[in-house]
């Protein structure tokens, strides 16, 4: 077999191996299988996009402008993507040409000028050679150089880098999408924590009420020294609710403006005083779609992409490097006559390593635990990304099942509490069966408040989960 032959196959077999992918994205399938459907998936309805986008209305639209315009982590992520964009388009530099220029000059007593001075006439001396015995030289060069990628080593590891930047990219969309959600599950806290301080504060002035009822019926004669404590009592007791009430609803206001980039009382808060309406679930679509729309889940994906470039890039590394250099090169004594006449020289040049104690093989056993390492990632990103849109079906069913019920309850407990202040007028029953049945109601009203809260988050769950961001594309 002639060498040229040899180098030849060396040259296809070194390409074939270092282009091949060895994770390739489809591995994760071995590792985790594709739901066919999701559980708990409604029997009908809108497209995720379409409930998403309008969940708060124009309340929340306005500050979702505020969260995309000034929150500080998502100036953070733009600012590592321009880092990521900034490696892309270095690592591409090498596959191009390098072109280098040099100019040097110097000026100093030259070998023999005095001797000539005085014995040639000044106006005879030659150039460079001044009466004062000082030289002036130039030199300039212009040098080229260029590796050639025989074994895709460069081609590798700018994809990876390229990779990599798309992959910042897709990690900055994924935390739209988070925040989005967080905004708007901090804003719909505040509304329920407002709606919960305006019942607290009804049920306050209505045990008010009742209390001062009860003295009048112990003044009477007709109730006892005991009905007016436990009336004293229930009022304390909303009275602390009401306390905390408050503080919870100074702290979501303070996150709220945390989360929009600005300190403590300086937000622009929504005058909004309840919660809106729970839309209804949406169509979660098919577990092999959520791959491509969670963004976070392409992030992990893109990286592994970028880590196996790496490995290929590493195991080049290993293999020959081919340069090609070509110069020009002039020397005058005036600087005007530099590169007039010229030196030219071009060359090849093939280097290898020998022998370094390990450390390439060792470079790329790392690069492979790595790639691997991306792999499971991959993997885990999928599984997460599963199980949180099944959680959160499943949570969203629970959660509409649970208002119904309080809403049942609640009439129910209103209808009894009329019933028992009736008979409690007429004598059938004591003042202690008319404050359980106050109390009964009163806590249903709270729980539903709580519960309706936690089906509204549910939705904004549901969308995060679904990669869905809910910052429209006006604010984004």
């Amino acid at each position: 077999m002639s060498l040229r032959l040899l180098g030849t196959m060396t040259v296809i077999l070194g390409v074939a191996a270092c282009s091949t992918p060895r994770y390739a994205p489809e591995g994760a399938e071995d590792v985790l299988p594709v739901p066919s459907a999701w559980p708990d998936s409604p029997a009908a309805g809108a497209p995720a996009e379409a409930v998403c986008r309008d969940l708060g209305g124009e309340s929340l639209a306005a500050l979702e402008s505020r969260l995309a315009a000034d929150s500080l982590e998502l100036r953070g992520a733009v600012a590592r993507l321009r880092q990521a964009e900034a490696l892309a388009r270095g690592a591409r530099s090498p596959l191009l040409p390098r072109l280098d220029l040099a100019i040097e000059g110097s000026r100093g007593n030259a070998v023999g000028a005095g001797f000539l001075a005085a014995q040639i006439p000044g106006d005879a001396l030659p150039p460079g050679f001044p009466a004062g015995g000082v030289s002036e030289q130039y030199q300039g060069s212009l040098a080229a150089s260029y590796e050639v990628d025989v074994w895709g080593r460069v081609r590798n590891e700018y994809r990876a880098a390229a990779l990599q930047a798309e992959a910042a990219a897709a990690s900055l969309a994924a935390l739209e999408v988070s925040l989005g959600a967080q905004l708007a599950d901090t804003w719909a806290s505040l509304l329920a924590q407002r709606e919960l301080v305006a019942l607290l504060e009804q049920q306050v002035a209505t045990s008010e009420k009742f209390l001062e009822l009860t003295r009048l019926r112990f003044g009477l004669g007709q109730s006892g020294a005991a009905d007016v404590g436990r009336q004293r009592q229930q009022l304390q007791r909303l009275d602390g609710q009401l306390g905390v009430a408050r503080g919870n609803r100074r702290v979501l206001e303070h996150q709220l403006a945390a989360l929009l980039g600005t300190p403590p009382d300086t937000a622009p808060l929504p005058d909004d005083q309840g919660m809106p309406a729970v839309p209804p679930l949406p169509d979660p679509g098919v577990p092999a779609a959520l791959p491509e729309a969670r963004p976070d889940v392409r992030a992990a994906r893109l990286a592994l992409a970028a880590s196996d470039r790496r490995l290929a890039a590493s195991i080049a590394q290993r293999l020959p490097t081919l340069s090609l250099s070509g110069s020009l090169i002039s020397v005058e004594t005036m600087l005007e006559d530099l590169f007039s006449d010229t030196l030219w020289q071009a060359g090849a040049e093939v280097t290898t390593n020998l022998f370094d104690f390990g450390r390439r093989r060792a470079n790329i056993d790392l690069r492979d635990a790595e790639a691997e390492e991306a792999l499971i990632g991959y993997a885990g990103a999928l599984l997460d990304a599963w199980t949180e849109v099944a959680v959160s079906l499943a949570l969203a069913h629970a959660r509409d099942d649970l208002v119904a019920s309080l809403r049942l309850q609640l009439a129910e407990a209103e209808r009894v509490l009329t019933l028992t202040r009736t008979a409690y007028r007429e004598g059938q029953v004591n003042f202690l069966d008319v404050l359980l049945a106050l109390q009964s109601k009163q806590s249903l009203e709270q729980s539903l408040i709580g519960a309706r809260r936690d089906q509204y988050s549910g939705r904004i769950q549901l969308c995060r989960a679904l990669g869905v961001s809910l910052l429209r594309e006006e604010a984004a």
